[in-house]
């Protein structure tokens, strides 16, 4: 009886239209101007404030795994997660943050280092971007952008939830006012996880703790707007290394720590919109940021049976970056002209201090300080011709110009340098062929200078040196598209079709003799090889008479070359996807929504290329099966539970080190102050 009396109190909600409703939402990343989803020529996705509240991660990339073509990799590291687009790695990947790059030459990529709360939306272009926002966006962007505005004098809101797989605990705050042309806003989040719990048991070293926050302030005043902005994020993170790589002889054990992983960053904007004139914005933006961090490996190998040599390599590094962005758009008849300069200087400091011991007694140490720097400027110019009113065509093109030297080094007497010049161009179309079709194509060059650390400064892969290459290529390719928008009063489908060469790519394999390594173990940065990919995205949303499907595939073929062997064995799926029932209902006349979300990836095999010869890793597929509801317990007050893996699976996706969690609960509680 008292079940029954619970249903009674829990009603569907039917009938409820939706049209496609993120089609018509705007954009600026794709084509840095204001544009519909729906006629944006490249492959967009935008999640809103109102979508990203409903996630459950403690952290910024997990929101961004529903999207087509999208991969979140751990990199053995739990809390710095990072995302490949498209199967591209994340170093080829550009992270803006309001429309400014995160800049990072480590290797592996840059995590998204990015408070979670605070944040307005994320926009996602999938495939390069590189005409307009430089080298790092080969593979595609992802712009976080804050919440500016508040209309109210005073409006905040706070979340707080658990995790049962972690222990782990999440909080933030954010919030913001208004006072005439005077606005100002906060935001502050904070997450510690302990060790994950899987079906396999517990994973050592997978702890991690995050906090961030930012501050800012805006005037307006007659087309006028200046904005300031200052915000911080910390992190650590275990780093997990898999058994058959730390026991791996000769070693006896190989451990990582991350114990630092900080950045900070202040910036300001001023944009001027005229009134009745074909200047239609200008905007001025200018950032200063600086990241650190301390990456420590500790490897002990057996010599002999009676000789064990240990060692710690501590390296602590800080990168400056500080960037300056012209923008000017013109309005013309049939024309929107687009243009403006870029000019980023980079700075890295590192300090490497390694020790060696022999059956416990040191027998050798030493420090080395180095700095790079480099420059990089470039001019962009982008043409949004309305041919007709049904068709436009856009045409893109960027000069870079980049100039670089190692200034300081305790390693090599020599202190090379680097240049470069390039430029690249785009050339897009979209045809509204009726109200509810619209069709697209897109050509779009990449271009990827090598990082600091490829050039001058080299990295550790293990206990081996990785050496670095000033002659080094920067990386190319070339990507084709074309897609499909359709959109009725219950549906919404997008569908990509898309092909991609790439060429020089870059990473690291054994010193040969020519190369003049100090010892044979040492490794060296080449341009290695190339890779082909192609496939299919596939997005649709569809409203049945209670239930919402909202539904997500991706296809991906990727041929690789490296060192002379060329396979389709890239480590990547070839369907990965997702699909999410939602049944809005009713509980004691407050709404609510229950949530069915699996998610899936077919196996996927590597080829690697080792010393030894070629070595082939399998990963099973997977399906995962998620239940979400969120309650609405009063007007300002909401409650979110996730039951996560449900089914209990053992699995990890292709581009993780980490098994996932276990049956797990998270629950999430949030509060809006008005």
């Amino acid at each position: 009886m008292k079940l029954a009396s619970l249903l009674l109190c829990i009603s569907p909600i039917i009938g409820h239209s939706v049209s496609a409703a993120y089609l018509e939402e705007i954009v600026v990343t794709g084509t840095r101007t204001e544009k519909l989803v729906r006629t944006n020529p490249y492959s967009i996705s935008r999640l809103s404030e109102a979508e990203l509240r409903k996630t459950f991660s403690d952290q910024t990339a997990d929101m961004l795994q529903r999207l087509p073509g999208i991969q979140v990799s751990d990199a053995g590291q739990a809390g710095q997660k990072r995302v490949r687009i498209r199967g591209e790695e994340a170093r080829r990947i550009a992270l803006l943050i309001d429309g400014q790059e995160f800049m990072d030459h480590r290797e592996v990529g840059v995590p998204l280092l990015v408070t979670t709360a605070g944040i307005d939306h994320i926009e996602v272009v999938r495939g390069p971007a590189s005409v307009l926002y430089g080298g790092k966006a080969m593979g595609g962007v992802i712009n976080v952008v804050t919440r500016r505005a508040y209309n109210e004098p005073f409006s905040m809101s706070a979340q707080l939830g658990y995790n049962t797989a972690t222990n782990g605990t999440q909080l933030g705050a954010s919030g913001g006012g208004k006072a005439g042309d005077f606005g100002w806003r906060f935001a502050y989040s904070e997450a510690e996880a302990e060790t994950r719990k899987t079906p396999a048991g517990k994973i050592e070293n997978t702890a991690y703790a995050n906090d961030g926050g930012l501050l800012g302030v805006s005037w307006q005043l007659s087309g006028h707007e200046l904005d300031i902005q200052y915000d911080v994020y910390n992190a650590e993170s275990d780093v997990y290394v898999e058994p058959e790589v730390r026991f791996s002889p000769p070693f006896l054990d190989f451990v990582i720590d991350i114990p630092r992983r900080d950045r900070d960053k202040v910036r300001a904007d001023y944009i001027y919109t005229p009134h009745d004139s074909i200047v239609s914005k200008v905007k001025l933006d200018y950032y200063r940021q600086s990241s650190q961090r301390e990456f420590n490996t500790f490897p002990t190998m057996a010599i002999t049976p009676s000789v064990t040599i240990a060692s710690q390599i501590l390296t602590t590094s800080e990168l400056i970056s500080e960037g300056l962005n012209f923008q000017a758009d013109v309005s013309l008849t049939d024309h929107v002209v687009t243009g403006g300069f870029q000019i980023v200087g980079d700075e890295l400091w590192q300090n490497r201090f390694r020790q060696s011991s022999t059956n416990a007694i040191v027998t050798s140490d030493d420090s080395i300080d180095e700095a790079v720097n480099l420059k990089t400027a470039a001019i962009y110019l982008q043409d949004d011709w309305s041919v007709t009113d049904q068709f436009s065509v856009l045409m893109g093109g960027r000069h870079y110009r980049v100039d670089g030297k190692l200034s300081t080094s305790e390693r090599i007497a020599a202190r090379p340098d680097f240049a470069d010049n390039q430029s690249i161009f785009s050339l897009a179309a979209v045809w509204e062929y009726s109200e509810d079709t619209v069709f697209r194509a897109a050509a779009s060059q990449g271009y990827l200078f090598p990082s600091l650390l490829n050039l001058a400064m080299g990295a550790y892969a293990g206990s081996s040196y990785v050496n670095p290459d000033p002659q080094l290529k920067p990386e190319k390719s070339l990507t084709l598209e074309v897609g499909i928008r359709n959109s009725g009063s219950y549906h919404s489908l997008e569908l990509t079709v898309f092909q991609s060469s790439a060429r020089d790519f870059i990473d690291f394999g054994n010193c040969q003799p020519t190369d003049l390594c100090l010892t044979t173990r040492d490794k060296i940065y080449r341009n290695v090889g190339s890779a082909d990919s192609f496939g299919l995205e596939l997005q649709s949303e569809v409203q049945f008479q209670a239930v919402s499907l909202d539904a997500s595939l991706t296809w991906l073929r990727r041929k690789k070359a490296y060192d002379g062997v060329a396979t389709y064995h890239s480590g990547l799926p070839k369907f990965s996807g997702s699909v999410a029932l939602q049944y809005p209902v009713a509980v004691f006349d407050k709404p609510a929504e229950l949530s069915i979300v699996g998610r899936f990836e077919t196996s996927s095999e590597e080829v690697e290329t080792l010393r030894s010869g070629l070595r082939s890793v399998y990963e099973p597929g997977y399906f995962v099966l998620n239940v979400e509801s969120h309650f609405e317990l009063s007007d300002s007050l909401r409650l979110g539970v996730q039951l996560g893996n449900l089914l209990n699976k053992q699995y990890s996706s292709a581009a993780e080190n980490l098994l996932a969690s276990r049956r797990h609960v998270v629950a999430k509680i949030s509060y809006d102050l008005n």
